[in-house]
């Protein structure tokens, strides 16, 4: 279930909506979207602007993601 809210509605505390039989966080996975009127729609040429590329590859409790570096580098290097 995806909530769209806009001004006024923003500070809802959606996890606490209840259906009459449980809270709709026990019910329904909820995610949240901007509102279309947050968003900037203007045009911006992202030729000349810098990139920031962060990534891991090494976890405690997850294998490893041995190509992160070389993603990175792509992403870092060769497209901008």
């Amino acid at each position: 279930m995806a909530f769209i809210v806009d001004q006024g509605l923003r500070s809802l505390p959606i996890a606490a909506l209840h259906d009459g039989t449980g809270f709709i966080v026990e019910h329904y996975s909820i995610g949240f979207m901007p509102s279309l009127s947050l968003t900037d729609t203007r045009y911006v040429d992202v030729r000349n602007l810098q990139v920031l590329a962060m990534g891991a590859s090494q976890f405690t409790n997850q294998n490893p993601l041995p190509a992160v570096p070389t993603e990175l580098n792509a992403i870092a290097d060769k497209l901008w």
